[in-house]
């Protein structure tokens, strides 16, 4: 398992951004600079921590701090979602994780607040600030860091966490459910071999801004890209997030553009907007995914998470990319 984290901390280890590191983040699932990435499961120079079990911590958490949406969502989706204390600004789902104490705006930990709650595990991600980090570190807390790039490391995560906080059985089922959904998807598209790998550029924003900050080889959504039959925009051999400007998108030639639709809105005007906001764009109008509509929005939090529910980001996108192999079912 290729967990990845910036510094080894003494219990277990912990993931922190170091300053002016990029990352790239959606609006919504993380905080996202105007300009440079900084997204959950984005890309950073790591080490692979030591894999921590349940007993390091002395006992079986029962107060336990999440600094990332993913791993709240981890947390409720295992069954530990009543042991959750605190959470950041960002953590909206499940409807519950809203109603928890804010102590951080993810990029920022009110130490204080998180100190106030008295945690015995606080779960970062890279993005959080390193010195606040430390901070909790030297006061003793309980840090642990995950930080997956990959699908497959988001499912090898969720079985993590559930090891620290003794969930093992629920976060197993909860790691295959993910497995088995690219491993459905990816069936499928065998058994039924598309004529074409249609190319498809993953935005995670609307209002576009050259470069584009583009998810690309060794990432999640390139693992869902593949498995649903499509090929990423990014060329190949270009691993982490790429800034892509003008002149490298038009020559890729896009035959798919998904963008993110924020929870609450509507998708249809959504849409509507992203591809009106494409069309401003010089040069973006010989792109084949404008020549033939295929601009589709995607829900912004379960799509840009490297949580639990990227099994339901996988079954939409095989959906989008070979609607003929997958249609209208429900299930795969």
């Amino acid at each position: 398992m290729l967990l990845r984290t910036l510094m080894a901390l003494t219990i277990g280890g912990v993931v922190v951004a170091a300053p002016g590191c990029p990352r790239a983040t959606a609006r919504g699932p993380e905080p996202v600079p105007p300009k440079a990435p900084a997204k959950e499961g984005a890309p950073a120079k790591t080490v692979a921590p030591d894999v921590v079990d349940a007993p390091t911590l002395g006992s079986v958490p029962q107060r336990i701090i999440s600094l990332a949406p993913s791993h709240t969502e981890t947390l409720f989706a295992i069954g530990a979602g009543d042991r959750v204390v605190g959470v950041t600004s960002y953590c909206d789902y499940p409807p519950e994780a809203a109603k928890l104490p804010r102590v951080s705006e993810f990029s920022k930990i009110n130490v204080e607040a998180v100190v106030a709650l008295e945690p015995d595990l606080i779960l970062v991600a890279h993005g959080n600030p390193s010195e606040e980090v430390q901070q909790l570190k030297d006061l003793g807390v309980p840090v642990y860091g995950i930080d997956p790039v990959t699908y497959d490391e988001v499912a090898d995560g969720i079985e993590t966490i559930g090891r620290l906080v003794g969930e093992e059985a629920n976060a197993h089922r909860v790691a295959e459910d993910l497995r088995q959904a690219k491993a459905a998807v990816a069936e499928r598209v065998a058994a039924s071999p598309p004529v074409d790998r249609p190319v498809v550029l993953i935005s995670t924003v609307t209002m576009m801004e050259l470069p584009l900050w583009i998810p690309g080889h060794h990432t999640f959504h390139d693992d869902m890209i593949r498995a649903a039959g499509g090929r990423n925009v990014v060329p190949e051999g270009l691993e982490d997030w790429q800034p892509m400007g003008l002149e490298s998108l038009v020559k890729a030639e896009p035959d798919i553009i998904l963008g993110p639709c924020p929870v609450g809105e509507d998708s249809v005007q959504k849409r509507d907007q992203f591809e009106a906001n494409l069309r401003r764009i010089d040069g973006f109008s010989t792109m084949p995914a404008l020549k033939t509509g295929r601009i589709h929005v995607v829900p912004e939090d379960s799509f840009f998470r490297p949580g639990p529910r990227l099994g339901d980001a996988i079954r939409l996108l095989a959906r989008i990319v070979h609607p003929q192999a997958f249609g209208g079912e429900d299930t795969l």
